[in-house]
């Protein structure tokens, strides 16, 4: 009886990043090109707390763009280190802003509020202080962190159109029936990304890349697909059990006619994939978001790679 779409409180893996980007750039202290040294290992909170990458060795010399596309958790951590140092109230402000730690305001179904932890609230429920290593752990969407799929598709759907977060609804339309003409329920802001234009314009490339590029982590579930797609994978550590594997993304990503012919200048679909200890995102729910959106288009279905 869990509406796991609204109700169901997941950390978010990797698919935080997109917030921990913006955070990064809204610090003043890091711009797309901003460039880190991944040798598949950090340790800026002591020896003791060495974190490892996914990638064995690391990924070398890339930019914080980059860091999306390949994933790059010791980025990431560097980047929540650093922003929490110079000001340990704005990586809280910033996922706020994109609508986590709070309900989306839909309607006729009961909603999750997820959590984005903050100083304040670690005191209030824990009775500890804040700590570097709470950012560093919510920069790849662990530690304190939940969100909903609603939640995460909501923060896609944004990027995709520009940057502005609109109120779900259940209801696309009602249909015309005896004098009564069609009814569009109306569409209600509920806040704005807090990202330039040209930034976000920089972010989209990314996601482009999660899905397209020779080092993007979901390049080989979306190669040869009708459908230009742009998305995030994320791998979310769940004890005791296996990791939570989410997908997240929109489509289409660029124009494209849709195999009934309709020219489809702009993206339609925003969804959330998040699979309950299943594994890594780009094994489990990257597929799964391919077939969503086969199915809205009416494209057979790819065969699953466990099929």
């Amino acid at each position: 009886m869990l509406n796991r779409a609204t109700q169901g409180a997941y950390p978010s893996g990797s698919t935080f990043k997109l917030i921990t980007y913006a955070a990064a750039l809204n610090s003043g202290l890091y711009t797309a090109d901003s460039r880190y040294t991944s040798t598949g290992a950090w340790s800026r909170l002591g020896e003791a707390f060495t974190k490892t990458d996914w990638l064995s060795g690391g990924h070398g010399t890339i930019s914080l763009r980059q860091a999306i596309v390949v994933s790059c958790n010791t980025c990431f951590y560097d980047v929540g280190y650093t922003i929490d140092g110079a000001d340990n109230t704005l990586f809280p402000r910033i996922a706020k802003a994109f609508g986590l730690g709070q309900p989306t305001g839909i309607q006729g179904v009961a909603e999750a509020s997820g959590l984005i932890p903050d100083p304040e609230w670690k005191m209030a429920e824990t009775g500890e202080g804040w700590a570097t290593g709470d950012a560093v752990n919510m920069a790849i969407g662990q530690g304190y962190v939940q969100v909903t799929p609603l939640q995460m598709a909501n923060v896609v759907a944004a990027i995709a159109n520009g940057g502005t977060l609109y109120r779900p609804t259940l209801v696309d339309r009602i249909g015309a029936g005896g004098d009564a003409p069609e009814e569009k329920p109306p569409t209600e802001v509920i806040g704005t990304l807090p990202l330039a234009a040209d930034q976000l314009e920089v972010l989209r490339g990314a996601l482009w890349d999660v899905t397209h590029a020779g080092s993007g982590t979901a390049t080989h579930r979306f190669g040869n697909f009708a459908v230009p797609v742009a998305g995030k994978t994320g791998t979310a550590e769940a004890p005791p059990g296996l990791p939570h594997a989410w997908f997240v993304g929109y489509a289409p990503a660029e124009p494209f006619t849709a195999p009934d012919g309709r020219a489809v200048d702009a993206p339609e679909l925003a969804i959330a994939i998040v699979l309950e200890h299943t594994g890594e995102g780009s094994e489990a729910a990257a597929p799964l978001f391919r077939r969503v959106v086969e199915a809205y288009y009416g494209i057979e279905g790819t065969a699953f790679p466990w099929q």
